[in-house]
């Protein structure tokens, strides 16, 4: 099958804007005034998911399909961090569907920490894609990730989380602005295809 020209060169726009990412997983994402418009495409193992990386953060290797720290933060002492992660929901999975993915999520969380308290809070609009996503937030007490906010996107056969982890309340109120123009930034995703 031939490909006409302009499909070429939007596969080739595609191709470059992705391997200058995977050739830089450090990258700032840094965004002025002049490119407001312009808009990230994040490659992950899981397939493409157009979404802004956090302003001013840095791309690093870590768990999730897209992991994310300030510029002055020490990989190896801190954990607040912005990443993606997604999981399976559907007929033949443990979770038919994001709600009962979410109370299992909060079910599993609760058992690791039982004197944790989970928030449910009012659904993030998402302005690009006309849609609501949920929004959970998980206080742990622990020292590590002692808290998360969780931003479930419906993704069809699958839920993206867009989570916000922070080692305490200052770090979680500096980042959650930061996170939340993240998290509505999100103009879709486009998973590889089953072999």
């Amino acid at each position: 099958m031939l490909l006409a020209r302009p499909a070429i060169k939007l596969l080739v726009a595609t191709v470059l804007l992705a391997s200058s990412c995977l050739v830089a997983p450090a990258c700032i994402a840094q965004q002025t005034d002049e490119d407001a418009s312009v808009h990230e495409l994040l490659v992950t193992d899981a397939g493409f998911i157009a979404i802004d990386s956090p302003k001013d953060w840095i791309r690093v290797e870590g768990r999730g399909l897209a992991n994310f720290m300030p510029p002055d933060n020490d990989v190896h002492q801190h954990d607040d961090r912005i990443y993606i992660n997604s999981a399976a929901v559907g007929p033949n999975e443990d979770s038919k569907d994001i709600d009962a993915y979410i109370d299992a999520d909060i079910a599993g969380f609760r058992k690791v920490y039982p004197a944790a308290t989970v928030e449910r809070g009012d659904a993030l609009d998402l302005p690009v894609v006309h849609r609501k996503a949920s929004v959970v937030t998980f206080r742990s007490g622990a020292e590590k990730n002692a808290i998360e906010r969780v931003v479930y996107v419906d993704d069809g056969d699958r839920v993206l989380l867009l989570v916000l982890s922070a080692t305490n309340a200052a770090a979680f109120d500096w980042a959650l602005p930061v996170f939340t123009a993240f998290a509505q930034s999100y103009r879709g995703a486009m998973t590889q295809a089953a072999k």
